[in-house]
């Protein structure tokens, strides 16, 4: 993490993949990369590859920081043409992948690249942690499935903190 500041103009061909890292759960800047430069001029293919596991890393999908949406400066310009797409998005610091918790998307402006998560509402990150990926069978994680049969249903656990899978 940290800001690359190019004195003059930047430009990012086709081929360009441009590594943007976040290093802990926070939306400081410094625990994000950056990049600010003149005027930018961005081509048709030139994609941002998102990672989270840098040596050192401490994000864990799993705290809390991930329940709400957020918002990271990647780029700065004085003017900004064409835009990135999204290219790879990594696991957290323990192999996690973020589509359990959310999606991530890049929002462009004349001066700016942002990256942007949306947050899953609660329900679903449940859902989807404890599922993975079974989390939309109704057979499985329904309300009143009960996949471990304990006796509680997935309802109850969720109400109540448990695991419905143990």
């Amino acid at each position: 993490a940290g800001t690359q500041s190019i004195g003059g103009g930047a430009s990012y061909g086709a081929a360009s993949r441009l590594r943007w890292s976040l290093t802990g759960n926070s939306a400081e800047a410094m625990a994000a990369s950056r990049v600010t430069a003149g005027g930018v001029v961005i081509a048709a293919g030139a994609k941002v590859d998102v990672s989270f596991a840098s040596p050192g890393s401490t994000v864990a999908f799993t705290d809390v920081f991930w329940t709400q949406s957020r918002v990271w400066t990647l780029l700065s310009g004085s003017s900004i043409a064409g835009s990135f797409t999204l290219g790879t998005v990594g696991g957290d610091s323990t192999g996690r992948t973020a589509a359990d918790f959310g999606v991530f998307s890049l929002q462009h402006t004349p001066t700016e690249v942002r990256v942007v998560f949306t947050a899953h509402p609660p329900h679903e990150q449940w859902l989807r942690t404890n599922f993975g990926a079974s989390w939309q069978s109704a057979a499985l994680a329904g309300d009143a499935a009960d996949p471990d049969l304990d006796g509680v249903p997935n309802l109850l656990e969720r109400a109540f903190g448990g695991n419905p899978m143990m």
